[in-house]
């Protein structure tokens, strides 16, 4: 049986995979032709950047992983507080069609 718990993570990992597929293509997700970062030789790029930008972004990723993985929830229910960091991550994607509106209360 899938519980409340396994599909509120279950949708957050999978938003997190995609946020970090689409930070590993650097230019289109954060860099313009005029970017400064990228194109400091006229038509050349050049990678990877230096603004840090998607590194960071890589970064919160992972520390949102793992805080996933803090909560420990081995499968059963969570407990008030892990709950609320749950519900906290999957409204970062409220917009998302899989995104279920009993996580918002």
């Amino acid at each position: 049986m899938v519980t409340e718990t396994d599909q509120i993570i279950a949708f957050v990992l999978a938003r997190l995979d995609e946020a970090a597929e689409t930070q590993r293509d650097q230019f289109d997700a954060w860099h313009g032709k005029d970017c400064e970062s990228i194109y400091r030789d006229a038509e050349t790029p050049t990678f990877p950047c230096d603004c840090g930008v998607p590194e960071r972004v890589l970064a919160e990723i992972d520390a949102k992983r793992a805080l996933l993985e803090d909560l420990d929830y081995g499968g059963a229910e969570m407990g008030d507080a892990q709950w609320l960091v749950a519900r906290r991550l999957a409204s970062l994607h409220a917009d998302h069609p899989d995104y279920q509106e009993r996580w918002r209360h």
